[in-house]
């Protein structure tokens, strides 16, 4: 987890994904891909805090999210949705991608990691919320390439 305060993690994540989009859209660079995150949903920390309206997840699934984390990335992607219709953006194409669970090399031994609770049988997105993002998990080396 983060080694900062939830206002400094918000402060630096929103700040700094707005001067890379905006870095970007004045050197007119082609396409520019956000880092984002299923915590922008709803997701948390907290398995438990958070079930969808419906799955599969879609583009117009409310963001509801629950930490600062969730709420740095939906900002950032409504911060790259604004570059694109003020026009301050307009040769810059912005592609936000919502990865699960991001685990560094180092720590991908310890997989699978131990669900915060029983699971029901069987599992079910209203009765074990966390059972949708506990398997899932990208590697950092297929984030980087995506």
């Amino acid at each position: 987890l983060e080694k900062c305060s939830q206002s400094e993690l918000l402060l630096k994540n929103v700040a700094s994904a707005w001067h890379v989009m905006g870095s970007a859209a004045r050197n007119n660079v082609k396409r520019m891909i956000f880092s984002s995150s299923l915590f922008s949903y709803g997701y948390s920390h907290d398995p438990k805090a958070f079930v969808p309206a419906y799955i599969p997840l879609d583009e117009e699934h409310p963001k509801l999210p629950h930490e600062t984390y969730g709420l740095s990335k939906a900002v950032g992607e409504m911060s790259a949705s604004l570059l694109s219709r003020s026009g301050n953006g307009a040769s810059t194409e912005f592609v936000s991608l919502e990865f699960s669970n991001i685990v560094k090399a180092e720590a991908f031994s310890s997989l699978p990691w131990e669900l915060p609770s029983p699971l029901s049988s069987p599992p079910s997105a209203k009765t074990d919320p966390g059972t949708l993002l506990m398997w899932a998990y990208c590697h950092e080396d297929d984030v980087i390439e995506a």
